[in-house]
């Protein structure tokens, strides 16, 4: 039986309803669940280090502030079982203007007249509906990926999800695994929610979108 962590950076105090939704999760019997208070590169770095020491075969990165479907675990590992190995759920940021976190190309564009260089990241604001489709880049905030993934990161940079100069560790590990020809998959069909004084998801999303301001 495949050995997988959940692995939950956070902080002090989680809400209320993510725990609700943890308690809910349905998970397999070879499971441990962990989690750790540090800034979050470097709680992301002592979880994929646990993970590998513990010889687990797969990681689901959970942030503790997300909304989830109890079969979250289940739909995802039916994602990998298809042979793809990094698989992230359809999450959204919870500030408005509402977009995907899921991107279509990151990178870093120079800038002359100032002599600096800045990043950029392309949302995938149109992303296929209800589909599993490839990405660049993703949030980690509800993503399962073999172990093996950060092994391979790790051999050829070092500290996986030490953040590159303007980019989040999650970005950051998305760009070393772009550079490993290490595929990345999203399956909107699977929804997570993302919890701030409401849950922010795609209705909103697409109520945003459609122009009808926010209404929750």
């Amino acid at each position: 039986m495949l050995k997988t962590m959940i692995a939950i950076p956070c902080m002090d105090t989680v809400p209320t309803t993510f725990m609700e939704k943890l308690l809910g999760l349905q998970r397999p019997q070879s499971l441990v669940v962990t989690a750790r208070n540090s800034l979050v590169y470097d709680a992301r770095n002592m979880l994929a280090e646990m993970a590998m020491r513990e010889g687990m075969d797969r990681i689901l990165w959970l942030d503790s502030d997300m909304a989830f479907d109890s079969d979250l675990l289940i739909r995802l590992n039916a994602d990998l079982d298809e042979g793809r190995r990094f698989v992230s759920a359809l999450c959204f940021s919870r500030k408005t203007p509402i977009k995907p976190c899921i991107y279509s190309e990151t990178g870093y564009k120079e800038i002359p007249e100032e002599g600096r260089r800045e990043t950029y990241s392309v949302c995938m604001e149109d992303y296929p509906m209800d589909e599993i489709f490839q990405v660049k880049g993703v949030g980690l905030a509800a993503c399962l990926m073999e172990v093996s993934v950060i092994k391979e990161v790790y051999e050829r940079f070092g500290s996986p999800f030490f953040p590159e100069a303007g980019f989040g560790e999650d970005l950051s590990f998305c760009r070393r695994c772009n550079e490993l020809g290490i595929e990345m998959w999203c399956d909107s069909r699977i929804k997570v929610g993302h919890v701030g004084q409401c849950v922010f998801g795609e209705k909103q999303y697409m109520m945003w979108r459609g122009g009808y301001g926010l209404r929750l």
